[in-house]
């Protein structure tokens, strides 16, 4: 559901900042082929170049070819802006075929001739177009570079209208710092009241709604969506009515509420079928088909894929031909025709290749590995897996970049504010030397010598420790960096929110590591129809607990795709447990039986409705028709320890409708604060479970979470925290 709503958001932020006017009528086509004929030199090219913004999205090939001769013309004529505005129509074109790398060439043709000109009015058009396929290529840095640049430049001239303070939030957001986002949102709502200009709000309005939807703050998202509806409507703009219907249809498909979500989805879809909007309407069929897969009505979800893929066809948009390919391929898993959905992932992965559409390819890798595990196919199913990581390494680069960039700004000041108090320091040294000449004019000889050398000696001191400075940030910058490049190794490791999303109806995952790493990780993997999950607690926090959190997931990763015949809980840790202990606690070692983990592992069979669990040193809760069930662990860890090493056991719990599962590690019930500063401990935490359990998922996590940092307060945090509620 994440990735589908990033990519209409995508493509709706895209739309909504269209210059070209939605509504296209045939008589105006037909004017403007009679004004063609009539028209000669300049006039000529400007009516050619409307008639290819007119046709750009009924007949792309057409538009094209309007286009190009509006650029031969130009030429001949030597009419630069008919150049420029001819190379910035082809871009456009390109850019809804989605074929981006030809639509950025045209577009910077479009910017270098404009700029010689120096039309200002093509400039922010070109800049603001690049941005916006920079966003839908996932180039965000980029992107925002471009927007920054305009926003200079509009400020410079004083154009306060055309100021890209949307786009540059938006920027942020995909990037992910949302604080950012929120301020150029907040920025853009003023200054579009400042201008008077109701309209402005609108595109603003829905940005804050989707930075609380990815906060997981639904309701606070839900207010803001209605909001730009309310405006869209009271200003009759289409475009804003269709994304704020199709933004609320996303919190409740979120929600789960797929009845609701449908009603929105529907009333959007009419609406633009009115307009003959044809790529929005393809994005809006694949909405509507997206709710029918999650509600396995398999055969209208084919139905809604296959006209979005008819639709993206005609239209020759690349990006979303290949958006459609997946669906279907995603689809045929789900009813289990490994065969159709290998032919549609794989025609979506080549197309997306074509196009260089790095998010398409990463979730495609990430499908075809799933159905090569279902086909026991596990050495395909690791290959489109390492492909998949890979590409989702390179994509989470950028954010990386600019985490360092921050850090590296903050040491700056920081040393900054050191050299200002080292020369305060030396300049009052001085002061003081002076002071004392003053008073003793005729001082000896010795107590000068003494005075140069101790102000020789502070010199020399100042340098060492500026010397010591330099090569201590230089090391706190190479050791920020491991952690951070470590943080995204572990963060490819855990099972993703669509991995899980897909498999799961009503849970959260509350984690939250104590430091930029984790020893505390979660592990979801289905296998025959069943469900795995592992909440574990590794040796340590920081860097050795994620350590171990590597190794542990990738021996569970090992285990289940390579040993077919290990299929039970406890036959999984047994197994486990003795790679550990070969891999990192050998015979002899000074640090043996010092490494391992505390665990929780569940293997659901929604089938039978059982739950099958093993458990070493930590517990869990069943929360069912109001009584709080405790499941006890075996009393040792999963690695070497003082005891005899005995095999686990495994228990099967029947399972009922409704039941409340809860797994953790101990990071929550150890964490200090309240009144007392003590520990929370876990007779807190089942009243907190018990008083919200008949609260839906999300919802409950957002309880912990702010009960949390109300307990914890001042204090700081003790351990990794890891929760998991899942409701059957």
């Amino acid at each position: 559901m994440k990735y589908f709503l990033k990519f209409f958001l995508i493509i709706s932020f895209l739309f909504f900042y269209s210059t070209i006017c939605i509504s296209q009528s045939g008589n105006k086509i037909d004017s403007l082929e009679n004004e063609l004929k009539k028209s000669v030199d300049t006039s000529k090219v400007n009516a050619l170049n409307a008639l290819a913004s007119e046709l750009r999205k009924k007949n792309p090939s057409k538009a094209l070819e309007y286009s190009n001769q509006a650029l031969e013309l130009s030429e001949k004529i030597y009419f630069k802006k008919g150049i420029g505005n001819a190379y910035s129509m082809m871009a456009t074109i390109y850019s809804i075929q989605g074929d981006f790398d030809k639509a950025l060439d045209f577009h910077n043709n479009s910017l270098t001739i404009r700029e010689s000109i120096f039309d200002n009015k093509g400039i922010i058009s070109s800049l603001n177009s690049i941005g916006n396929i920079n966003i839908k290529q996932g180039n965000y840095e980029k992107a925002l570079k471009n927007y920054l640049k305009l926003l200079e430049i509009c400020e410079s001239i004083g154009d306060k209208k055309s100021m890209p303070l949307n786009n540059i939030a938006a920027s942020y957001f995909y990037m992910g710092n949302y604080e950012k986002a929120l301020f150029y949102y907040i920025k853009a709502i003023k200054t579009a009241e400042t201008l008077g200009n109701k309209e402005a709000m609108i595109n603003p309005l829905v940005g804050l709604g989707n930075v609380y939807f990815n906060m997981a703050k639904y309701e606070n998202s839900l207010i803001h969506y209605k909001q730009a509806l309310t405006v869209s409507t009271e200003m009759n703009n289409q475009a804003g009515i269709i994304k704020s219907l199709t933004t609320i249809g996303n919190v409740y498909e979120k929600l789960h509420n797929n009845d609701t979500a449908l009603v929105y989805y529907f009333k959007s879809l009419k609406i633009i079928e009115e307009l003959g909007d044809k790529p929005a309407i393809a994005i809006s069929l694949m909405n509507i088909g997206n709710i029918y897969s999650k509600t396995k009505n398999y055969q209208k979800a084919l139905e809604y894929y296959h006209k979005a893929l008819i639709i993206n066809e005609e239209t020759e948009d690349k990006n979303g031909i290949a958006k459609s390919l997946l669906n279907l391929g995603i689809l045929y898993s789900k009813k289990n025709d490994g065969e159709k959905a290998l032919e549609y992932l794989k025609k979506g992965l080549v197309l997306a290749d074509s196009i260089n559409s790095k998010e398409i390819l990463m979730k495609g890798n990430e499908e075809l590995s799933e159905v090569f595990e279902k086909k026991q196919d596990y050495k395909n199913a690791l290959i489109y897996y390492k492909s998949h990581t890979t590409i989702k390494d390179s994509l989470m680069n950028e954010n990386n970049s600019k985490n360092m960039a921050e850090i590296q700004t903050k040491y700056g000041t920081e040393k900054k504010e050191k050299e200002i108090e080292l020369l305060t320091k030396d300049k009052s040294l001085q002061e003081e030397k002076l002071k004392t000449q003053n008073v003793v004019k005729n001082g000896s000889i010795v107590v000068s010598i003494l005075l140069l050398l101790f102000a020789l000696l502070a010199y020399n001191r100042y340098r060492i420790k500026q010397k010591a400075n330099i090569e201590i940030s230089q090391k706190n910058k190479e050791i920020t960096e491991s952690i951070s490049y470590a943080k995204r190794i572990q963060s490819s490791f855990l099972t993703s929110e669509r991995y899980i999303s897909q498999r799961l109806s009503d849970y959260f995952i509350l984690y939250q590591p104590r430091n930029i790493v984790s020893g505390d990780f979660y592990w979801l993997m289905e296998k025959d129809n069943d469900l795995y999950v592992c909440t574990a607690d590794c040796t340590g926090h920081g860097i050795p607990g994620a350590f171990m959190s590597l190794i542990s997931m990738g021996i569970l990763n090992e285990i289940i795709y390579s040993k077919s015949h290990i299929k039970h809980t406890d036959e999984i840790l047994n197994e486990l447990r003795r790679i550990i202990i070969l891999a990192v606690n050998p015979e002899g070692s000074a640090e043996e039986g010092k490494d391992g983990m505390d665990t929780v592992l569940c293997r659901f069979d929604l089938k039978k409705m059982e739950l099958e669990y093993s458990a070493a040193n930590n517990s869990f809760y069943i929360i069912r028709n109001g009584e709080l069930l405790v499941f006890k662990p075996d009393k040792m860890p999963v690695g070497k320890h003082l005891g005899f090493e005995k095999p686990f056991t495994r228990t099967v719990i029947p399972l009922e409708k409704g039941d409340c599962i809860y797994t953790f590690s101990d990071g929550y019930v150890d964490q200090f604060g309240g009144p007392k500063g003590k520990k929370f401990q876990s007779k807190q935490l089942k009243e907190l479970f018990l008083a919200n359990c008949h609260k839906p998922m999300y919802m409950q996590k957002e309880i912990l979470n702010k009960q949390l940092q109300q307990w914890k307060g001042n204090c700081e945090q003790v351990d990794d925290i890891l929760v998991i509620g899942i409701r059957v």
